[in-house]
């Protein structure tokens, strides 16, 4: 991978601008753009304020004016807030067609925008659920394969915000039981505010039953 372009450079982006800069990649070439990051000064303190490092010098980064720069990236991590990253996402398939795509839930916040992406190779598009990559779940998955009977799955905790967090164990029970389609139940007591402005999360259960499996998710 020689170009990595990263929009969205909050919480979720810096943490992948970390990953890379400490990871084994070999010197690829960074490209930054997020509206409230205008510069490479800005962008240094906003990585110290959050991760506590400094941000190595040594690295090729570049913080753009605009994601759609000239060069096709061979990898595009988008970490914006959710409210229009749909959008942004057709815009960037249909621009950088040969490029792969670590996208950040929700991608979607309608049906209409899902299908709007469906002509597209999508085959490029990997959404980050890390939980299935995690070594721990692995052995979980090796385990029980060859396990006869129903596959169960719950979690139950309070607090959780099942808003966002939903999302990975959905993944995370297509991953260990191998069903991949699946009608989803909810029961909603009460929705507030979530800690980041503007959006909310829940209180309640969410279920799953098919054949041979059950998931069931609870933030009390």
């Amino acid at each position: 991978i020689d170009n990595i372009l990263i929009i969205g450079c909050g919480n979720i982006g810096l943490r992948h601008l970390q990953s890379i800069a400490m990871g084994s990649i070999n010197s690829p070439n960074i490209f930054v753009f997020d509206p409230i990051i205008p510069s490479k000064s800005v962008l240094k303190r906003a990585f110290k304020s959050h991760t506590g490092l400094e941000l190595n010098e040594n690295l090729k980064i570049e913080v753009l004016e605009s994601p759609f720069y000239g060069d096709e990236p061979d990898l595009v991590i988008v970490a914006t807030t959710s409210k229009a990253r749909d959008e942004l996402l057709i815009q960037l398939v249909t621009t950088f067609k040969r490029s792969k795509f670590l996208i950040e839930k929700p991608v979607f916040s309608s049906a209409k925008n899902y299908q709007s992406l469906e002509p597209f190779n999508s085959s490029n598009v990997y959404v980050n659920y890390p939980r299935r990559m995690w070594a721990l779940y692995r052995d979980i998955k090796r385990e029980t394969q060859s396990v006869r009977g129903p596959f169960s799955m719950s979690v139950v905790g309070d607090n959780w915000a099942p808003g966002t967090n939903a999302f990975h164990f959905l993944d995370l029970f297509s991953f260990l039981s191998g069903v991949t389609q699946y009608n989803l139940v909810g029961k909603i007591h009460s929705v507030f505010p979530s800690k980041r402005y503007g959006y909310f999360d829940f209180d309640g259960l969410i279920e799953c039953k098919v054949q041979g499996a059950e998931l069931n998710l609870t933030n009390r």
